[in-house]
Order: C-alpha cells, then sequence, then structure tokens
C-alpha cells in the first residue's frame, strides 16, 4: 500500500504550520503501542484530525519467515488485553515498531480536516516518520480535562468533544453502540460490551474507539476512490447487507492484532504487514 501514498504528501502540509505533537492512550501495562492521535481546533468549530498507526513493514519482508507465520496465524490471540499468540514477535510490536514517546518511528499518517457539522474534508494518507510526545492511559484522562494548565489539555479536550460527538451520530445512524455511565458499560468498537469500574475510565476509550473508526472508515474510503486492492467491512446503514468486501489480491493483514487491515469501521486501529 505504501506506493500509494506520498511520504512527503502530509510532512508539507504539516511543516506550514507546526509539528504534530502526538499523544498514545493506552493501558498502564501495555507495551504494544500501535496508534497515536494529534488534535486541534480550527477556531471555527472545526478539527484537524491526525491518527498515526505504527508501521512495521519495514521490518517484516514479504515471504520472510515472520511474514508468512502472520499470514498462517491470521491475528494476534488475546486473553481479554493480554496477547497469548502473536503474530508478529515482541522485540518488533513491543519495542522496535512500537510507538514509544520520544523514540522516533515509522508510521502510517491519516490526516482530515472534521468540519462542526461531521463533515470531513480530503483524507491524506502518508507513510512518514513521527514521535510521541506523550505517553497516557486511560486513567490519566480525566485530570487532564480538568487541568487546564496541563500541556494536552486542549487536545485532549478537543478530542474527547469530537469523540462524543462522533459516538452520538453513531448511535443515531442506527449503530448499536451501548453507552451506559450509570453501570459503567460500553460497547467497544468490535461490538463487545465492556464493564468498567469507574465511569471516568471510559472517557479515554471512548477518545481511542472513535477516532480510530473514523480514521479506519476513512481509509476504506480511500481505497476505494483509489481503486486500491485490499479487505474491509461495509457496515454502513445504507440498507444493503453488510458483507466482506474483497477487492483484488493481495490480501493486507493487520500485525500483532486481532482484527485485519485495511481497516475496517468496527475496527479499532490499521497497522500494515502485507501477505499473500
Amino acid at each position: 500500500i505504501h506506493q500509494f501514498m506520498s511520504s512527503t504528501k502530509l510532512a508539507r502540509s504539516s511543516s506550514n504550520l507546526w509539528a504534530p505533537t502526538w499523544i498514545t492512550i493506552d493501558g498502564p501495562s501495555s507495551k504494544d503501542l500501535d496508534d497515536a492521535i494529534c488534535v486541534t481546533t480550527d477556531g471555527h468549530g472545526g478539527t484537524l484530525l491526525r491518527v498515526a498507526i505504527a508501521d512495521p513493514t519495514g521490518r517484516v519482508p514479504l515471504g520472510s519467515d515472520p511474514d508468512r507465520f502472520a499470514m498462517t496465524l491470521g491475528a494476534t490471540v488475546y486473553a481479554r488485553e493480554h496477547p497469548i499468540q502473536r503474530m508478529l514477535p515482541p522485540d518488533l510490536t513491543e519495542d522496535a515498531a512500537s510507538l514509544v514517546a520520544g523514540q522516533p518511528r515509522p508510521a502510517v499518517v491519516i490526516e482530515v480536516h472534521v468540519a462542526n457539522d461531521l463533515s470531513v474534508g480530503k483524507v491524506a494518507i502518508s507513510a512518514t516518520q513521527i514521535e510521541v510526545s506523550r505517553r497516557l492511559s486511560y486513567a490519566d484522562i480525566p485530570a487532564i480535562l480538568a487541568d487546564v494548565d496541563d500541556p494536552v489539555h486542549g487536545m485532549v479536550s478537543a478530542a474527547a468533544t469530537l469523540s462524543k460527538l462522533l459516538l452520538q451520530r453513531r448511535r443515531d445512524g442506527g449503530a448499536l453502540a451501548y453507552f451506559d455511565l450509570s453501570r459503567f458499560l460500553l460497547t467497544d468498537e468490535d461490538g463487545r460490551l465492556r464493564a468498567y469500574e469507574r465511569a471516568d475510565e471510559m472517557v479515554g476509550h471512548i477518545i481511542v474507539q472513535e477516532h480510530m473508526i473514523l480514521a479506519n472508515t476513512l481509509v476504506a474510503g480511500y481505497l476505494v476512490e483509489h481503486d486500491i486492492p485490499g479487505l474491509f467491512r461495509n457496515s454502513s446503514n445504507s440498507g444493503k447487507p453488510s458483507m466482506m468486501h474483497w477487492m483484488h489480491a493481495p490480501k493486507i493483514a493487520r500485525t500483532a492484532s486481532r482484527r485485519r487491515w485495511p481497516p475496517r469501521p468496527s475496527a479499532r486501529s490499521i497497522r500494515a504487514t502485507r501477505y499473500g
């Protein structure tokens, strides 16, 4: 898929403004940090959204043993949040390809402007390097939202506002997106019901979930628009049955995840190892 991405396209658009400040939001014990976000407001009610997905493809040659193993396994197997069988070795997913704060890492970056009515502009996708400025856990989010002096307060606040609007739009559109603050229950991006101990734990999960679902949907549309081979799920509520859409091989699988690449609207994030 990299042949369809310009590594300079996004860099030019970003350098005219400022170097993006990237953050990750994960569990406190997570090591395979595979997605990051950068969110800013435009002063007119809109939002400039950047989503970065860790890109290990440079370290997994096509046809190599790790590539063939990933193709055979198909997805990392998890017990709750803990991987018990990995598509790729941990020295890659938890180190060399993980979006560790303060370390330059290769990534696929999706950039889009979201207007105040949630309409989106032209999608830009690039293969580039990013450096995460700050690692956050889900438990950090409520305190950051309450502290206007925190350096990432503005970004987290903008991300929280956008994610709530996106969640409500999906629910209004008929998506099975259950959200119960009184019982601390939430359906995740794969449609599974999850229980939390406190309501404040849910905010960070919603931020990540809704930003990834939007990014996945945009990239799926990008694949169709540019006639790029890939696999994704059509989960629209257009009256047509949801189905897996096969576009010509090669297939592309997501690394170190229970989900597959290219992204689908119900997936959390996209990461880019090709197979087949």
